[in-house]
Order: C-alpha cells, then structure tokens, then sequence
C-alpha cells in the first residue's frame, strides 16, 4: 500500500509541476501579448493625434490671414515628428516577430494588432502626403481672393476719382486741359486692368471650394480622393472620384465610390473640386465694375471736354 501511494504522490508531483509549468508560460505569454497591445494602442492613438491639427485646420480662413510660410513651418515639423516615431514603431513590429517565432499561442491577435498599426503608419503618411495639395490649393484659394480685393479696391477708388476730381464743373481751360491728360493716363490704366480682370475670371473657374469643406451644402457633391490606401475597411485610390455623404465630422467624412462602396476617413483624405461659386461671383462682379468704369470715364470725360469748350 505504501509503494502504490508513494507511486501516486510521485505522479501528483509530476502533474503538478507541469500545470505549473503551463501555467506560468501562460501568464508569461498574457503578459507579453498585453505589453505588445498595449504599445500597439499607444502608438495606435498617436498616429491620430499627430494629424488631428491639420484635419482641424480651417484651409478656408481668413482670421488670421492665411501664412503659406507658418503652415509650410507646421508641416516641417510635422514630418519630423513622424520621422521620429519610426523606431518605435519599428521596434514594436520585431516585438511581435519575437512572439510568434516563439509559438505565441495568440498568434491571429498578433497578427491582427501588428496589421492594424501598419495600416495607421500607412494612412498616416497618405494624410502628411495629401498636405501639399492642400496646401496649393489654399494659396492659391487665398491669392485669388486678395489680388480680387486689390483690384477692386483700385476700381472703386479711380470711379470715386472720376466722380469728384474729375467732375468740376466751372473751369478755366488750363485746368481742363491738365485734367484731359491725367483722365488719359488713367484710361490707360483702366485698359492695362482689363487683363488683370480677364485673367481673374479665367483662374476663378479653377479655385478650390474650400468654404464647402466645412458646410452641409458639400452632401450630396463630388469629392476626390488624394489618398491611395486599402485595409481596415477602407479603400480609396489616389484621384478616385467619390460622393460626399457626410462632413459633419471632420475626422470622419463618409463618402461613396461609383461602385455604391461607402467608406469614412478623415477630411484630409480628400479634396472637394472646382468649381467655387463665391469665386466666380466675385470675379463675375470685378469684370461689372471694370466694365461700368469704363462708362463712368467715358461720360466724364465728354463732360469735361465740354466744360473745357466753354472756358474757351
């Protein structure tokens, strides 16, 4: 009896250091794989925050003034920033190789983990990438509208001109005669602005709606991708025409392929094309005042002349 229990102790011993065992490989192999989750996570939600400024950003705004230098010093810094995440990231990925050379046991969740911070590197970068156009079409967006402003606001000021210089009406024929040659030099400017003026419209066909970025009435209109990415339920290519569903959230426009697949990613993953109505307006309005100065400098200038035959 006693050999039979000694032999039984020796098999309960021998049960008990292999669960042990198993046990503790077990505990290793979840601390291990909650670490790597847990680096994974971490640099998971830094790929969003790093990006999050340039997704909040105003591309349309004028207050501040848009500095194309300010927002090429962002981007600067911005590249280096992500530069620098890149061993760790680096890091995190041979972590994992290391667990799954090992037989890890959670080997599809690994997977997974290590597929899913790849895409977010990927689409990261896409983002960073899609900055420059962004960025040309806000200088552009915002050269337009101030080389509108200038022009109109040297239409305003030569009608204002004609309107009370050039509007005397008792004068001697001297005075005339001065006010003849300076009403022709600014005939010549106002020619030498027709150009400007017809160059303003042809460019406002081109000018980027930035303004639609931020309103409802973009739903419903066209939108082009400015990212080529495909995982993790999203896949776009780069110049992919799509449908704005919705762009109340900026770090989730949902969108639609002409093949009716829907997808959602941040604004930066798209641009909304020409053209823009406000542009074309104000260009359509620059081209009514050029045109109205015009007549206004004519009828003043054959007041003049007949002013000028009565001082005689």
């Amino acid at each position: 009896m006693l050999e039979i229990y000694v032999r039984m102790l020796g098999r309960l011993h021998k049960l008990y250091a292999e669960l042990k065992g198993q046990a503790g490989r077990r505990l290793s192999d979840l601390e291990s794989l909650l670490e790597l989750l847990k680096e994974v996570d971490v640099e998971g939600k830094w790929t969003e925050d790093v990006i999050s400024a340039e997704v909040l950003r105003n591309w349309s705004t004028t207050e501040p003034p848009f500095n194309l230098a300010a927002v090429e010093e962002d981007h600067r810094k911005l590249y280096y920033e992500i530069q620098s995440h890149e061993h760790r990231q680096e890091a995190i990925v041979s972590r994992a190789e290391r667990l799954l050379r090992g037989e890890h046991p959670a080997r599809e969740v690994i997977d997974s983990a290590v597929s899913g911070l790849l895409f977010r590197k990927k689409l990261l970068v896409e983002q960073f990438n899609s900055l420059d156009e962004h960025k040309r079409g806000a200088a552009e967006y915002h050269r337009f509208h101030k080389e509108v402003a200038e022009v109109r606001g040297w239409l305003e000021k030569a009608a204002q001109s004609l309107n009370s210089t050039f509007s005397v009406q008792s004068i001697t024929f001297e005075e005339g005669d001065r006010l003849n040659r300076e009403m022709l030099a600014l005939k010549e400017e106002i020619n030498r602005r027709r150009a400007t003026v017809a160059e303003l419209e042809s460019r406002s066909k081109s000018v980027l709606p930035l303004k639609l970025r931020t309103s409802s009435a973009a739903v419903g209109g066209r939108a082009v991708s400015l990212v080529s990415i495909s995982g993790q339920s999203l896949k776009l290519s780069k110049g992919e025409q799509l449908t704005v569903r919705d762009n109340s959230d900026a770090f989730g426009w949902k969108v639609a392929t002409r093949g009716g697949e829907d997808y959602t990613a941040t604004n930066l993953c798209f641009s909304i094309p020409p053209p823009d109505q406000e542009s074309i307006s104000l260009a359509a309005e620059l081209k009514r005042l050029h045109e109205e100065l015009i007549s206004l400098w004519a009828a003043k200038h054959h007041e003049l002349r007949q002013n000028m035959l009565l001082a005689t």
